[in-house]
């Protein structure tokens, strides 16, 4: 599948920057269009966030308008500044043919995020801020409401995502689909593809087999070597680190999402711990 179409969500957080360096990124590489996406929260929906009484209606309502008209003002500022300091124009091929548009839609985020991605080739968003809730539902909308793959970038030094990417692959279905999806990126990837193997009962995660599939995309691949790490989260996380991996492509919560929640799993532990970018795919 090729990448041609981007949606980059921004809320108005300083993490808006990562989101829309990430996306140029990809987009510079692969000559794809990039959708600007910020969801503005409408006041009406206040009611699908807890019970209130009828005559607190107007206040909340008065509340909540103020927080989404500011939150869009930010987003929309940080894109345009944004733009000037990369010399681009909205709208306007850049020499790398990609485009960049703004895209504001009105209501309840988790309807128009799903919507929108998918029919998008990959959403692109900013990994989850642990003081708030929003951007965990919208990664999990993204994640379980579109079945398309979601590019979760973090702040900080921008990775380069096509250096040294590593698979973590344990034969699930969603594994699988984070693989098929992340070909344009590995194919664009400037060593090796490393893939960390994971044995589980009931499952064929034969490593081989996927270095086999992985040659017959033109793709040079190679087992890495389990490290000492007690678990597998923290294996992988410590494997990325010791490469210098830009990109880490991994199915999302493989054994259930509701026990992943409940008791931990890697797929948690990979977004609250990873410090650079990861595709998932669900």
């Amino acid at each position: 599948m090729a990448i041609k179409h981007i949606l980059a969500r921004i809320d108005g957080s300083p993490a808006d920057i990562a989101v829309l360096d990430y996306a140029l990124m990809v987009a510079a590489k692969l000559s794809a269009h990039v959708d600007v996406l910020h969801c503005r929260f409408a006041p009406a929906d206040a009611t699908r966030l807890t019970s209130f009484k009828p005559k607190a209606g107007a206040g909340l309502d008065a509340l909540v308008a103020e927080y989404a008209n500011e939150a869009a003002l930010r987003a929309r500022d940080h894109f345009d500044r944004w733009l000037r300091a990369n010399e681009l124009i909205e709208g306007e091929a850049a020499p790398a043919g990609c485009v960049f548009c703004w895209r504001e839609l009105v209501g309840w985020e988790s309807d128009l995020l799903a919507a929108a991605a998918r029919l998008t080739d990959l959403t692109i968003m900013a990994k989850p801020d642990r003081a708030t809730v929003a951007g965990a539902l919208a990664l999990e909308t993204a994640l379980f409401e579109s079945h398309r793959p979601v590019l979760m970038v973090p702040e900080g030094p921008r990775a380069d995502l096509f250096y040294r990417p590593i698979i973590a692959w344990n034969g699930s279905l969603e594994a699988s689909q984070a693989i098929k999806s992340a070909l344009p990126l590995l194919a664009a990837s400037q060593d090796a593809v490393e893939v960390f193997a994971v044995d589980e009962p009931r499952r064929d995660a034969d490593p081989h087999a996927l270095l086999g599939y992985l040659h017959w995309h033109g793709l040079v691949a190679a087992l890495t070597p389990r490290s000492d790490a007690p678990g597998i989260g923290d294996a992988l996380l410590w494997q990325a680190r010791a490469r210098r991996s830009g990109l880490i492509v991994m199915g999302a919560y493989t054994h259930g999402h509701v026990r992943q929640m409940l008791f931990g799993g890697v797929t948690r532990q990979v977004i609250e711990q990873a410090t650079q970018p990861v595709l998932m795919a669900h």
